[in-house]
Formats: structure tokens, sequence, C-alpha cells
């Protein structure tokens, strides 16, 4: 049995391989790299964090800045209006990544997981 750690770093290594292929082809969304990179470019909270008793604000700042990136669009409304969905994620200790993880955007869902 892999310990948790093991596991993220298999997973970590993962996503830089397919990281590097996907800037090898040209399929790299720049404002996408930099969010996965350096996270949000904002830490204003424009809007109250919907999960205050598990969800730091600054990951909630994180999703914020999330939801501005083309395919995040209304990320953290989704996020806002399925709480429980996300607090099952949220406490599991699974690391998050799968088999089927193929663009920047599985990555930075990655990130936040």
């Amino acid at each position: 049995m892999h310990s948790p750690r093991t596991s993220r770093a298999r997973a970590l290594l993962t996503m830089h391989m397919l990281l590097l292929w996907l800037q090898s082809k040209g399929e790299i969304d720049t404002r996408q790299w930099r969010f996965l990179l350096a996270g949000p470019t904002s830490s204003v909270l424009t809007s109250p964090n919907p999960a205050s008793d598990w969800l730091t604000d600054k990951v909630w700042v994180e999703l914020l800045n999330l939801s501005t990136l083309p395919h995040f669009t209304g990320f953290a409304a989704h996020f806002a209006a399925n709480l429980a969905h996300y607090r099952a994620i949220f406490d599991s200790n699974q690391v998050g990544f799968h088999e089927h993880c193929c663009s920047l955007v599985d990555c930075i869902h990655l990130k936040q997981a």
C-alpha cells in the first residue's frame, strides 16, 4: 500500500509530464498556466465565503479567481450551490487525480484538490 505522500508525488510527476507534453503541442492557455503556477491574481474577497466553517477565505479567493478563466466561468457559483459534494471531496483521503486527466483544465482541478 502506498502512502498518501507517495500517491501525491506520483500524481504530481504525472501532471508535470502531461504539462510538458501539452506545452510542446501548443495547447497551454497562458492565463490558465499562470493561474496553475502562481495562483490568483487578486486577493480581494468579491463574494462572501459560503463555507467558512471548512473552507478558508484564501481558498475561496482562489475559486473566485478561477471563475474568471475560460472553461471555469461560473465555477464559484456552482461550488456554492453544491457545498455537500465539495465538502465530501475536501474530507476525502483520495489524491484527486484520475487517469482521464488530459488537459490543463484538469491539472487546475488537481491543484484545487
